[in-house]
């Protein structure tokens, strides 16, 4: 499917399964111009993702952490078992607010599930962690 809203052009396609694909955007302009991106996707269930994001925290360094290094991953690792739960038993709702809760960034620069205290001080782990929470939150989305 195609749209071009706000001047944005936007594909999407749903897959089948979970893998590695190579997406290939092909543009062409009305003087006969052509030109071609390509990307790699990779697609994933919800548990596959939550999975990565679990062996991810897992193998976090002590400096990625304010303090008490293996209490806050063991319990950001506890949070996602609790949120596998929630999605297994249909309260979508309820996991994506504990996504939201202790894995993305508070507009005041926090990630962790206590406000005011930055649990991950690590810039670049920081975002990683956001990124895989956001992406966990559309594939809970889709697939409810």
């Amino acid at each position: 499917m195609l749209s071009t809203e706000a001047r944005e052009l936007v594909a999407t396609h749903t897959y089948g399964e979970s893998g590695s694909y190579e997406v290939v955007l092909t543009i062409t302009d009305d003087d006969g111009g052509v030109n071609h991106v390509a990307i790699t996707v990779e697609v994933a269930t919800v548990d596959e993702s939550m999975d990565a994001m679990g062996d991810y925290l897992d193998g976090l360094d002590s400096s990625s952490f304010s303090r008490n290094s293996v209490s806050r991953r063991d319990a950001l690792v506890r949070h996602l078992d609790t949120i596998s739960n929630m999605v297994d038993r249909g309260r979508t709702d309820m996991a994506i607010r504990m996504i939201q809760s202790a894995f993305m960034v508070t507009p005041s620069g926090h990630i962790g599930p206590i406000l005011r205290d930055t649990w991950i001080v690590d810039p670049t782990v920081s975002e990683q962690v956001n990124q895989m929470a956001l992406d966990l939150i559309l594939l809970i989305q889709m697939e409810s």
